[in-house]
């Protein structure tokens, strides 16, 4: 198997190039996108050229191949997570503002930039999937002279030495694999079948007078792009409804509960599910759909398979300054991989029949009508607290508390007749649900490396600001052990991941905690 692979190093250990998210808000372009690679080495290719006609012929054919190209798989240096989320002081401001020169000593603006977790330079491997042919050959050679002719990758200070090889061996240890995924976390520009001959046209024709440029991603598309760090199981199907009041008001706002409360809207939605699952019409597997929706067995009896899990969510901003009400409830959708696909289209057929439903629902907020809710099904991409709980930290803490209903015996006596003190035991208590808590992790299928180093610390009260305390999460009846966790793995995990024996009725919901700016 042979790839067409670029090797980028940059001479000054560090990236500042960024993207720009569907909502126009700038994000460090780590890895650096595909589609930013062809622009730079098109540029190359032309800038400061005299091309005969069958020279530019033969380069427009080279880089038209190239755009053809699947999305390449990327292997890129590791970031230290508090420089990359970190905003870095770069550029100077001609109009600082004087009530604030105690926040901007510097007088300087903000950016954003990639810098090595390690003392090994900072570099990036691109590996597109080739078959050797004269014609790739041919074309090889005209983009091996444009790389050699790049100088700069991202912005101005962004000096950085290209090198194209093919080569039938992709993998380097040192470096953090990004696969194309359809369901990854992270969107970059790929190029599209006419990318050339669009940005050819941008080189060869001076834009109009008090004309802006058109932007280059006008003849891209959006991919979607993971990396190799570990992650838990993933669900095979998410869904958010946001909770309005059924006022014939487009405008109205959505209302929102105490964390105290949210259990009236778990129970709204788990009495709705179950009636669905329990509607033959609606399904082709009844059985699965049960066992899938309602977390039952064919017999009744509980299933230890995955299934739906229905998990309020608290509004947290990154920064966790929000109120921590809820105003949305996620329906997370698990499945056993043989049985994904019709799994997939059972939860489909959930979301289309709850999305607009209208519940009759005392609420603490009840006016006039206001006790009727409209459910109503919003993006996953665009939600902004569904995108944080799809992060990547060292350190997760919980926004609901974990529950521990599994049976543990703590002693009161040592084991040659002594009488444990009150600290002691509670030191074998934590030491318990420390090994329960990790038989969880396994659950969840985090790799034992990760599971054996990670430190796992419990309290009453929160770890995050707007959280509650785990007994006011209790609901009537529950018996389970109620304590908010904070984890910190040996290395950067991904979520999103819900922990402990409640986790199907949103317990254990962890977000991650970003280094302090």
């Amino acid at each position: 198997m042979n790839f067409l692979t670029l090797q980028v190093r940059f001479i000054a250990h560090s990236y500042s190039g960024v993207r720009l998210r569907e909502d126009r808000s700038e994000e460090l372009d780590w890895p650096p996108s595909p589609g930013r690679v062809l622009e730079a080495l098109l540029s190359a290719a032309l800038l400061g050229m005299k091309l005969s006609k069958e020279q530019r012929d033969e380069t427009d054919a080279a880089f038209q191949w190239f755009e053809r190209l699947s999305p390449p798989e990327i292997w890129a240096s590791a970031q230290d997570e508090t420089l990359r989320s970190r905003r870095r002081l770069a550029i100077p401001q001609n109009n600082p503002n004087k009530s604030k020169l105690e926040q901007h000593s510097m007088l300087l603006a903000p950016t954003l930039k990639a810098v090595s977790r390690t003392e090994d330079p900072l570099e990036i491997y691109y590996h597109w999937h080739i078959d050797r042919t004269p014609e790739t050959d041919r074309h090889f050679e005209i983009l091996h002279d444009a790389a050699a002719r790049v100088s700069y990758l991202g912005r101005a200070e962004d000096r950085a030495e290209l090198s194209l090889a093919i080569v039938s061996n992709r993998e380097n240890a040192r470096l953090v694999r990004w696969t194309p995924q359809n369901d990854g976390d992270t969107n970059l520009w790929v190029p599209r079948i006419g990318t050339t001959a669009a940005l050819c046209r941008r080189y060869n024709e001076p834009p109009k007078w008090r004309q802006l440029k058109p932007a280059s991603q006008d003849w891209m598309q959006r991919h979607r792009y993971s990396d190799d760090a570990p992650r838990p199981i993933q669900p095979v199907s998410v869904a958010i409804f946001k909770l309005f009041p059924d006022n014939d008001d487009p405008d109205g706002v959505a209302l929102s509960c105490d964390p105290e409360t949210s259990g009236l809207w778990r129970e709204l939605f788990r009495k709705r599910i179950v009636d669905l699952a329990r509607n033959d019409a609606y399904w082709d597997d009844s059985k699965l759909a049960v066992e899938l929706l309602a977390g039952h067995a064919a017999n009744g009896d509980r299933t230890q398979s995955p299934h739906l899990a229905i998990v309020p969510l608290p509004t947290l901003n990154r920064d966790h300054s929000a109120d921590g009400r809820v105003r949305r409830v996620a329906l997370i959708g698990y499945a056993a991989p043989e049985v994904e696909t019709p799994a997939q289209e059972i939860y489909r057929t959930l979301y289309r029949a709850l999305a607009g439903a209208v519940e009759d629902v005392e609420t603490r907020f009840a006016t006039k009508r206001s006790h009727l809710i409209q459910l109503r099904q919003v993006s996953t991409d665009e939600d902004k607290v569904w995108r944080q709980l799809c992060g990547k930290s060292r350190v997760w803490c919980s926004l609901t508390p974990a529950a521990i209903s599994r049976g543990f015996k703590v002693p009161k006596h040592t084991p040659d007749g002594r009488l444990l003190s009150a600290d002691e035991r509670y030191q074998i208590k934590l030491g318990e649900w420390d090994k329960l808590l990790r038989d969880s992790l396994r659950h969840i299928t985090l790799p034992e490396r990760l599971i054996s180093e990670t430190r796992i610390e419990f309290s009453a009260t929160p770890f995050l600001p707007k959280a509650k305390r785990a007994e006011t999460y209790r609901a009537p009846g529950e018996n389970a052990v109620l304590s908010h966790i904070r984890l910190t793995f040996p290395e950067p995990v991904k979520g999103p991941f819900i922990l402990g024996d409640r986790r199907y009725f949103g317990f254990g919901l962890c977000v991650p905690v970003r280094p302090a700016t």
